[in-house]
């Protein structure tokens, strides 16, 4: 299609109104993560250098590995999901965290490699029977290979479902674990990082730092005997409401202080968990309060690791929390706002807020299965095909790993809040562009329920002219999805157009109301 001229020029006066500069930012982080309230919105460059490189794997998936194997495995053919596959190719060098959240406290993997037939059935969640592991560990390094992405593996620091294990032994099934990937020649077995467990500060757990650190360094040791390379990653606390409950006084920095001091000789990358958009444990959440939590963690990290190297944060869960503050928590008819519009718009609005982190290394989203149930990837139609398609959030990961380039640029966003967000803004950006700075990049999320045209203020291109391709996920509905219908929201190309950069590098740029967008500008 031939490009539509467009000679607006943006004014870049963007007044920012009292109070408008967010207090909650660790002094980790720049500023740029968060949101400038002003009465126009705008996405200006404020570095002439890269503030960081956005690498494949910070793109991620979180197993959960009964529910992948109840819907995206098919035991008789033993073939995974053909679709699913196709659609996650898309994201080469993406992450897949196995075998994911509650059930890594729980999995054997000894009882999930070798011959079918001669696995053990293992009590794993609360909502099933013993299941034996047919979509085993053997068959996700296949499926990773299969899908180009890279492995993640959570060592189980607990033991069996109904009881706890003693360390000594989980140290030696870790070591076992670790040789037995260190001697198979397939490249997926080279497992990018270790985690040590999965969210035991909480729920039926509530392990103090001290127990954690305990366990974590004999597991951790006893992998690196058997794999001098691995690396490790820690649980770090993500808020507070954990311990007000049963331990007053304690708090999620100290926590996390503990853990970094406790493990500096292993680790100096650290695991997040973020839910956001929604209440959790009574809290509620939006996108800037847990980025702002992530630079208190890094603050924390940096505590312990003071002239000694960059630390990282890998935020190995995240998604939209679907409760709204005063709303029943009743958990079943909210699945839907789980994978909905305003689910995908939380989720890219955390994606591009995360990318101006530079400690940020990586995102899981949760969760990779295509159950009727909350936070699907994917949904199964019974009666039309395919019978696999992907859901609005899944899509919006996808808007954003096609219009990825590797240079992330600081970008201060300004925004009014029109739709009433908690987070008390509508627009949110990051810009990016390739290493020889012929084709830059725009994320965006527009939340408010409107159409805006956004001031966007690239020094480096002032002067030129740019071809801007728009690719966007959109609807005039927040509450749609993919559940029942599969074409119900897909992206769309938006017609291509010719921005024109004044001398000070300033053009405009239209966003559609409730939208996930990512522009493509190739220099003229």
């Amino acid at each position: 299609m031939k490009p539509r001229l467009s000679r607006i020029v943006a004014a870049v006066c963007v007044p920012l109104l009292a109070g408008a500069w967010p207090t909650f930012s660790g002094a980790a982080c720049t500023g740029s993560e968060q949101v400038r309230t002003a009465a126009l919105p705008a996405a200006l460059v404020t570095s002439a250098a890269p503030l960081r490189t956005l690498e494949p794997h910070y793109f991620g998936f979180n197993f959960t590995w009964v529910e992948f194997q109840e819907s995206l495995w098919d035991e008789k053919r033993r073939r995974f999901d053909e679709h699913a596959v196709k659609w996650l190719q898309a994201f080469p060098g993406a992450v897949y965290r196995y075998p994911g959240g509650t059930e890594s406290n729980h999995f054997d993997w000894k009882a999930a490699v070798g011959s079918r037939e001669l696995r053990e059935p293992r009590k794993i969640v609360k909502w099933k029977g013993p299941l034996v592991a047919t979509f085993g560990f053997d068959e996700y390094l296949a499926f990773v290979t299969e899908v180009g992405g890279q492995s993640w593996y959570v060592a189980n620091l607990f033991g069996d479902y109904d009881k706890e294990t003693d360390p000594k032994k989980l140290a030696d099934d870790a070591y076992e674990l670790a040789a037995y990937l260190k001697a198979r020649p397939d490249a997926s077995a080279a497992v990018l990082r270790w985690e040590l467990g999965n969210e035991l500060d909480r729920g039926e757990y509530l392990w103090p730092a001290k127990k954690y650190l305990d366990v974590s360094k004999r597991v951790a040791e006893a992998i690196r005997s058997a794999d001098p390379q691995a690396r490790f990653v820690a649980i770090m606390e993500d808020y507070d409401a954990h311990w007000r409950w049963h331990s007053p006084g304690a708090t999620a920095e100290k926590y996390n202080r503990q853990v970094a001091a406790g493990l500096s000789s292993l680790a100096t990358e650290y695991a997040q968990h973020s839910y956001y958009d929604g209440v959790n444990v009574e809290v509620p959440y939006a996108v800037s309060r847990r980025i702002a939590q992530i630079c208190k963690s890094i603050d924390a990290a940096e505590s312990a690791h003071a002239g000694a190297g960059p630390v990282g944060i890998w935020v190995t869960e995240h998604a939209r929390q679907p409760v709204k503050p005063g709303e029943s928590p009743n958990w079943k008819p909210n699945w839907p706002r789980s994978a909905d519009l305003e689910a995908a718009l939380g989720v890219a609005d955390f994606m591009i807020a995360a990318s101006q982190i530079p400690e940020v290394m990586g995102l899981f989203m949760h969760a990779l299965h295509g159950l009727d149930a909350p936070w699907p990837m994917f949904h199964k139609n019974r009666t039309a095909l395919p019978r696999t398609h992907p859901s609005a959030v899944f899509w919006a990961l996808h808007v954003l790993r096609e219009g990825m380039e590797a240079d992330v640029f600081a970008t201060t966003s300004h925004s009014g809040n029109t739709g009433g967000y908690m987070g008390g803004y509508d627009f949110r950006a990051s810009v990016m562009a390739n290493p020889d700075r012929t084709r830059w990049a725009v994320w965006s999320v527009n939340r408010a329920p409107k159409a805006q045209t956004i001031a966007l203020r690239i020094p480096a291109l002032a002067g030129k002219s740019a071809k801007a391709s728009l690719r966007v996920l959109a609807d005039d509905n927040l509450n749609a999805n993919n559940y029942a219908d599969g074409n119900r929201l897909r992206p769309r190309d938006l017609p291509e157009q010719v921005l024109v950069f004044d001398k000070a590098g300033r053009a405009a740029l239209a966003l559609p109301a409730q939208s996930v967008a990512a522009a493509r500008l190739d220099v003229l």
